[in-house]
Parts: structure tokens; C-alpha cells; sequence
């Protein structure tokens, strides 16, 4: 009956409807359970036993097992239901431990602002996470202690606090740190205290600003905001004893990463390595301090060792060392293996470096398509499929397809698909929009040639 409804072309038009078959597997599970999210409602329908018809639940998950393209221009997607709707996500699920931990340990567990900034920068909404992180600031800034105040005195500053609340697309999404603000109100003997968190709370979003613009390729005013980390946060030695001194050295250590990241895109390369070094030094010296006592940080610490591990890397593939490129990435990975659940980003983004001086320095482009390749489905189960990264792995396919021979099409096509990404989500001037201009415009000359 499905098939009756879809037609059959050869050659679509970006505007013109594609024909999609879904299927949908439901397995053995027992229309019984209150879990499933679907009912056989077949005797219920108005065509009878002629058709078959199932009804989902609004909300009702699916897995997808596989997606192809078959003859005459039809696409095949075959789902699978999920038992309960929890199943994907219960705590010994691969997807669960992947997903709690990017949304649990993005940053650092002796670091936390729950709001849905992370999330946003996360997913690559660099403008979006910018404004919401923007507007967190404006909120800070006019953010008093209040003393004690008699019933009367609470409802006047209630209305107060309405007119200076966030604005409404942001006030929800922050709601975890305004908890945080309002429990430290309603202990009236601890007014330092309020005034010491308020001031960490803020170097903390300069940090994330100094993150989001980095991927923007605002480095200037990335600089900006991790020296005004630095300026303003004492990093003294990890200690066994005082909180506070651990999530200042890490957040410390944190800058210093970011710096090193954004004196490498902008092609410092001497600021680059002395910021990596400093930051790997620093982690090293707060996985032996904090070990003992905060063990999930222990384990991150390593994370960021071998981010800077990954960094030190990009620096030796940028002066075409590629031994010790190999050397470092492969130490990194084997610590993101370690340490992250399996499919984690991270994992895939060394992998793709490895891959990188496959292609470069060994010119071994069809090998190192496969992995490409797998790189490319690991980051479609935990990225937006419009992610940067993904747009920046379109972009390496590319240029390895262009080396190859008949492949000069595939190479176009996953070219544009990166200069799609980047259009979005990067701003025009970015070093990667304006790189990526160039192979269109290099692949399209070939194929001219070819022609």
C-alpha cells in the first residue's frame, strides 16, 4: 500500500519531494505493557483487516537501524521501537553513559553552571550560546545582595527582581544558576560569601565566551576573556583541603588550554606552545594533588591532558613533524579511550587527526576514507548533524576524494556540504569558510578540465 503512494524519479531538484519508505520494526514486544509506546489498532480501522494500522504515543522513541538509497530514486529508513521508553537510556545503555557524560562533564564536575549555554555551545549554536552567556553577564552585573527584610520588604523586591529578571528566552535556561543565586540570598548571614560566588560565577562565563569566541574566530576578544580569567582568578596549588583552590587551579588550567587552542588557529605558534605546555603542566600537577580525593575530576584531568596532548599535536602536523604528531595524538587517544564513553566526540575528532597525516604525509587517501568514514557516524549519534566538526571532516573527505582518481563528483559533494555547515554556523569571515571557498572553487576548475 506504502508503495502506491511513492513515485519513481531518477533525478530530483533541491525544491522537489523525495520519496521515503519508513519501516518500522516492533519487534516481540508485549502490547500489553503500559512502556510501549505504540497499540495495534487495526480493529479499530475503517479500511478492517485490509490494513493493518499501529498507533504511536506522541513522544514515542525509535532507534535508527538503517538508512539507503535503492532503486528508482527511493529512500529505505528502518526504525526500531524501543521497549520502554527509558531503554535507550538506562544507566548500563553505551548511549547513556555517552550522553550523561557530555552533559555532566562537558567542562569539569569541581566546575559547574548548569544552563543551557553548554548545551548550546556543545552543539556548535555559537551565536546563540554568545547571547545567552552576554545576557547572564547583564544579569550578574545588576545582581545585590539583599539584607534581611520583613514580609512587606520581600514582596516590594520581588517586583523589582521581575524588572530586572532575564529576558524571557533566557530566564528558564538559567534556572539552575538563579537557584544558586537565590540559595545564597536566603542564608542573610553570609553576605561575602554571595559576593565571592557572584565574582566566580562571572570569570566563569568570561571563560565560556572566551571558548565560544574562539570558535568563531574572534581571537582577539577570545584573548580577551581568558586573560581577564587569569587576572581575576588566583590559581593557587591544588590542595587536599580547600575547594575553592582546586576549581581556580582547574579553571586556570582550563585558560591556559584555551589560549593555547587560540594562538594555534591564529597561527601563533610560539604563544601556542607555552599555553599548552603551561596547561598540560598544570593538569598533570592536579591529577597527582586531587586524585585521592575528587576521583571523577581525576579521571577528567587525564581528558585535558590529552587535549593538550592534542594541541601539542596540531602544532608538530602544522610544522610537518609528523612522527611526533603521531606520537601525541596516539597518546591522547589512548587516554579518550580510557576515560570517555565509547562514540565520545573527542575520540573521533584524534582519530580524524591520525587520519589527517595518513592522508598529508603517507598519501594513503582511499585507506584513510574509511576512516573518515566512521569518524562521520560516531559524530552523527552525539553532534547536530549541522556541527562544525562535522563540516570540518566534509572538508578533509574532500580534499581526500580530490586525490583520488573518478572520484572528483563525491569530492564536490562533500565540499559543499561543508560549505553549507560552515555558512551556518560560522561567521563569512572565518578561516574555514574562506578555505573551504577555495577547494569548491579547485574541485569545480578540475572538473571542467576533466570535461
Amino acid at each position: 500500500m506504502a508503495l502506491h503512494y511513492l513515485w519513481e524519479s531518477e533525478d530530483f531538484s533541491d525544491s522537489s519531494p523525495i520519496p521515503v519508505l519508513v519501516e518500522i520494526d516492533l519487534g516481540n514486544d508485549n502490547h500489553g505493557d503500559s512502556d510501549t509506546p505504540f497499540a495495534n489498532i487495526t480493529e479499530h480501522s475503517y479500511f478492517g483487516e485490509a490494513e493493518k494500522e499501529v498507533l504511536f504515543m506522541v513522544g514515542a522513541r525509535f532507534r535508527v537501524v538503517e538508512v539507503r538509497r535503492g532503486e528508482k530514486g527511493i529512500w529505505y529508513v528502518r526504525l526500531a521501537t524501543l521497549a520502554s521508553f527509558n531503554d535507550l537510556f538506562t544507566s548500563q545503555s553505551q548511549w547513556y553513559k555517552l550522553y550523561n557524560h557530555m552533559q555532566t562533564k562537558f567542562i569539569h564536575p569541581l566546575i559547574t553552571l548548569p544552563d543551557i549555554g553548554t548545551i548550546l555551545l556543545q552543539s556548535g549554536k555559537f551565536d546563540q550560546a554568545q547571547t545567552h552567556y552576554e545576557r547572564l553577564l547583564q544579569y550578574l552585573e545588576n545582581l545585590v545582595y539583599v539584607p534581611e527584610e520583613t514580609d512587606d520588604e520581600e514582596e516590594e523586591n520581588e517586583e523589582n527582581e521581575d524588572r530586572h529578571e532575564l529576558p524571557s528566552n533566557t530566564k528558564h535556561e538559567s534556572c539552575g544558576l538563579l537557584r544558586f543565586f537565590k540559595d545564597v540570598r536566603s542564608n542573610r548571614d553570609k553576605p561575602s560569601e554571595f559576593e565571592f560566588e557572584k565574582a566566580y560565577k562571572v570569570v566563569l562565563c568570561y571563560y565560556l565566551l572566551g571558548r565560544i569566541t574562539q570558535e568563531k574566530g574572534l581571537f582577539d576578544l577570545s584573548i580577551i576573556y581568558y586573560e581577564a580569567v587569569l587576572a581575576q582568578t588566583s590559581p593557587t596549588p591544588i590542595s587536599h583541603n580547600i575547594f575553592v583552590s582546586d576549581r581556580n587551579y582547574i579553571l586556570c588550567a582550563l585558560c591556559h588550554l584555551g589560549l593555547g587552542a587560540t594562538y594555534e588557529l591564529n597561527e601563533k605558534l610560539k604563544h601556542a606552545f607555552e599555553s599548552y605546555t603551561q596547561a598540560l603542566h598544570m593538569f598533570e600537577q592536579a591529577h597527582k594533588g586531587g586524585s585521592d580525593k575528587w576521583p571523577s575530576s581525576s579521571n577528567l584531568t587525564d581528558v585535558y591532558k590529552a587535549h593538550c596532548l592534542v594541541g601539542l599535536g596540531n602544532l608538530a602536523l602544522i610544522e610537518q613533524k609528523y612522527d611526533q604528531a603521531n606520537k601525541q595524538y596516539r597518546e591522547a587517544l589512548l587516554l579518550f579511550d580510557k576515560h570517555l564513553p565509547v562514540g565520545h566526540p573527542d575520540q573521533s575528532r584524534t582519530r580524524q587527526k591520525l587520519a589527517n597525516i595518513m592522508q598529508i604525509h603517507e598519501c594513503k587517501s582511499a585507506m584513510v576514507l574509511e576512516d573518515y568514514e566512521d569518524c562521520l557516524e560516531n559524530y552523527l549519534r552525539s553532534l547536530p548533524s549541522d556541527h562544525v566538526d562535522i563540516g570540518r571532516l566534509y572538508a578533509d573527505m574532500a580534499r581526500a576524494c580530490e586525490q583520488l582518481p573518478n572520484e572528483m563528483e563525491k569530492a564536490l559533494k562533500f565540499a559543499k556540504k561543508a560549505a553549507k555547515i560552515f555558512e551556518k554556523g560560522l561567521p563569512k569571515e572565518h578561516k574555514d569558510n574562506i578555505t573551504i571557498c577555495m577547494i569548491v572553487k579547485q574541485i569545480q576548475r578540475k572538473l571542467c578540465l576533466q570535461i
